[in-house]
C-alpha cells in the first residue's frame, strides 16, 4: 500500500502539477483525522462529548460563572506518531459554549477553554453539571494536508491563475486520501479546511490588539505587516471540529467549523490554556 506521501505525489502528477511538485510537497503537513469508531483500547479516551472529564485540578471550566460543555477529549498517547510537537501522553480536553456559540478570534477568549492533563492516572474525574453532546468514540488515523485557498501558505506557492483553477479539484482529491466520502472533516494538526480565509494572519495581528486601519482591507497593507506577517507561520492548528448533525450532534453557525489554534511557543511550553478559537461558517 502506498504511503500518504506517495499518494500525494501521484495526485500532484494526475492534476498537472508536476512543475510544482517540490513546492507542494514542501508545503504539505501531516495531520491526524478523527473519525467515528466503536470504543476500543486503540482509541483510548479520544472522543467527542461526554458527561465527565479527567482534569488536572478539581475545577470544571467555566465562562461567566457557567460551566462549559465538554466538546472533545483527545488521548495523546493513542495518536499516530505524526504529532509534530504535541505531548506523547496525557489528555487534551476542549470545552465550548454550544448555546452562545462564540466566534472567537484574536479579540475574544470567552466561551471556550483548552485543558491539558499531563497525568491522567492522578487526575480528578469530574462530572459535568451542564448539557453536552453524547459521547462519541473517535479513532485517530494519519492524514496529509495541503494549504487551503486564501491562506498564507497558499500565497507562498505563488500559483498562476491556471494553477489555482486546477487546485480546487486537486485539494478535494487530497481530502479523500484519509476518507471514503465527502463527509465532515475533523482533524488535529496540519492545514485547516478553512472556509472564510486565513486564520493565521488574523490571529497574528489581532492577538496583539491590532485591527485593520480605516480604509485598509488587507493585513499585508497593515503598517506593521513587514514586522509581523512572517510570524503568521508560527500558528499551529490544534483541533478542527466540523459541523456534523447526523453523527456528532454538532452544527456551528451556517454549516461551519470550529478551529482551535495555538502559537508555536505556547505549544512547546505546553501552555494549552493560551489556545485561541476561531469559528468560520458559510
Amino acid at each position: 500500500m502506498p504511503t500518504l506521501e506517495q499518494s500525494l505525489l501521484s495526485l500532484i502528477d494526475q492534476h498537472g502539477f508536476s512543475h510544482r511538485r517540490d513546492r507542494i510537497m514542501g508545503a504539505a503537513k501531516p495531520s491526524i483525522r478523527l473519525v467515528s469508531a466503536p470504543a476500543s483500547p486503540v482509541a483510548g479516551r479520544t472522543q467527542f462529548g461526554g458527561e465527565s472529564a479527567l482534569l488536572p485540578t478539581a475545577r470544571w471550566p467555566e465562562s461567566d460563572g457557567c460551566a462549559l460543555p465538554l466538546l472533545a477529549q483527545i488521548d495523546l498517547a493513542a495518536l499516530p506518531p505524526v504529532t509534530r510537537g504535541l505531548p506523547t501522553s496525557g489528555l487534551l480536553s476542549f470545552f465550548y459554549d454550544f448555546e452562545a456559540m462564540p466566534q472567537g478570534g484574536g479579540h475574544d477568549r470567552t466561551g471556550y477553554e483548552v485543558v491539558y492533563t499531563p497525568d491522567p492516572a492522578s487526575a480528578c474525574e469530574l462530572p459535568s453539571d451542564t448539557s453536552t453532546i453524547s459521547v462519541k468514540p473517535l479513532l485517530a488515523v494519519p492524514d496529509i494536508t495541503v494549504p487551503p485557498f486564501r491562506s498564507i501558505e497558499m500565497d507562498a506557492l505563488d500559483f498562476s491563475r491556471d494553477d489555482r483553477e486546477r487546485y480546487w479539484d486537486f485539494r478535494h482529491a487530497v481530502l479523500q486520501l484519509a476518507s471514503t466520502g465527502d463527509g465532515p472533516v475533523n482533524r488535529i494538526l496540519g492545514h485547516p479546511d478553512g472556509i472564510q480565509g486565513c486564520m493565521q494572519r488574523i490571529l497574528q495581528f489581532e492577538t496583539r490588539g491590532l485591527t485593520l486601519p480605516k480604509g485598509v482591507y488587507s493585513w499585508y497593507e497593515h503598517p506593521r505587516a513587514e514586522e509581523l506577517m512572517p510570524g503568521a507561520h508560527d500558528w499551529r492548528l490544534l483541533l478542527q471540529v466540523d459541523s456534523d448533525a447526523d453523527h456528532f450532534d454538532t452544527y456551528w453557525g451556517d454549516n461551519g467549523s470550529l478551529f482551535f489554534w495555538i502559537h508555536r511557543d505556547d505549544l512547546e511550553a505546553r501552555r494549552f490554556e493560551r489556545s485561541w478559537l476561531v469559528l468560520q461558517c458559510h
